[in-house]
C-alpha cells in the first residue's frame, strides 16, 4: 500500500465468517513514502476486504486514496494479494496499481513478502517490489513489536531499513531506514485509535533526506 501510513492494529476478534473487512482514516504531517517526502499534511483512506479460504490461504484486496491538504495532489492505489500461512511463516504475493488523477505516470508494482514470528509480539518481514516506471526493485527488512499494557492499550514499535536496485537512482544503494512508535488504543471491539511518531534516515546516494513526522489513524475492523 502506498504512503506507508501507520495503520492501527485491529482488535482481536473471533472469526465468525471467512470474509472480513477494514476501513482506516489517517492523517500525517508529511506524506513520506519509502523515505521520500511528497508534501505536507497527508489525509488518506483505506478500504480493504479479506477472504480466508481456510487456515492456510487468504486473499486481500483494497483501495487507498490520498490527498495533500494544501497541494494539487491526489493518488489512488488499488491492490490485491494472496497470503499463505505456513506455521510461523507467512508468504505473500501481490500487485499494486498506483494512479495519479492530477498528473503523473501510472505505476504497476508486483510484490512478494515473507514474514515470520520470532516470539509472541515480534514479527519480522522481508518485502520486495518491482516498479515498472523506475524499472528498479525496492527491498525492505522490518521488524514490528507490540507490547500490551492492558486489554485496551498497547505500545507499537516498528523499525526497518531498505535497499534499492536502480530504484529511482542509478546503481544499487542503501535507500533509507526508519523507526516508528505508536500507542494503539482500542475504543471498542471494532475501532482502534493510534497516534504515532516516525523518523527516517535517507541514503545520501539515493538523494533522500532525514525526516521526522507524526500522525494519527482511526481503524475499524469487522
Amino acid at each position: 500500500m502506498a504512503g506507508d501510513p501507520y495503520i492501527a492494529p485491529a482488535p482481536v476478534m473471533e472469526a465468525e465468517s471467512p470474509f472480513s473487512w477494514g476501513f482506516t482514516a489517517h492523517y500525517s504531517s508529511m506524506y513520506e513514502f519509502r523515505g521520500a517526502d511528497f508534501g505536507d499534511d497527508l489525509l488518506d483512506f483505506d478500504l480493504s476486504g479479506t477472504y480466508a479460504f481456510n487456515d492456510t490461504f487468504s486473499l486481500t484486496a483494497g483501495a487507498w486514496y490520498a490527498s495533500l491538504y494544501d497541494a494539487d495532489y491526489t493518488e489512488l492505489d488499488l491492490y490485491a494479494g494472496l497470503e499463505v500461512a505456513l506455521g510461523m511463516f507467512t508468504l505473500g504475493l501481490g500487485y499494486t496499481w498506483y494512479e495519479f488523477p492530477r498528473g503523473g505516470e501510472d505505476i504497476n508494482e508486483p510484490y512478494a513478502s515473507i514474514g515470520f514470528t520470532i516470539f509472541d509480539g515480534l514479527d519480522i518481514t522481508l518485502f520486495g517490489a518491482y516498479d515498472d516506471v523506475a524499472e528498479g526493485t525496492y527491498l525492505e527488512l522490518s521488524g514490528a513489536y507490540s507490547y500490551g499494557i492492558n486489554d485496551r492499550i498497547s505500545l507499537e514499535f516498528e523499525a526497518g531499513a531498505s535497499y534499492g536496485f536502480d530504484y529511482y537512482f542509478d546503481g544499487d544503494e542503501f535507500n533509507h531506514a526508519f523507526g516508528v512508535f505508536g500507542i494503539a488504543i482500542a475504543l471498542n471491539d471494532y475501532a482502534t485509535l493510534t497516534p504515532y511518531v516516525k523518523g527516517t534516515l535517507g541514503g545520501d546516494d539515493a538523494g533522500l533526506g532525514d525526516h521526522v513526522l507524526g500522525g494519527v489513524s482511526l481503524g475499524f475492523a469487522f
